[in-house]
């Protein structure tokens, strides 16, 4: 649910911009459509990597 929330958001602020490049919008799209399977995957799946774990896992060494 909050993924979905989030995506209304997104393209709300999206809607906003008056005039954005071709590119941005290329760009816009993957990450929201990148970041809602995410969500949606990590409301789903129990074993599926959070945020934090991720962040752990990377910068676990420093």
């Amino acid at each position: 649910m909050l993924a979905i929330l989030f995506a209304g958001i997104a393209i709300y602020e999206w809607v906003r911009v008056k005039s954005p490049s071709p590119h941005d919008k290329r760009v816009f799209w993957w990450v929201l459509s990148i970041l809602l399977v995410w969500n949606t995957a990590g409301n789903f799946l129990p074993w599926w990597p959070n945020p934090n774990r991720i962040l752990l896992f990377v910068t676990g060494w420093l």
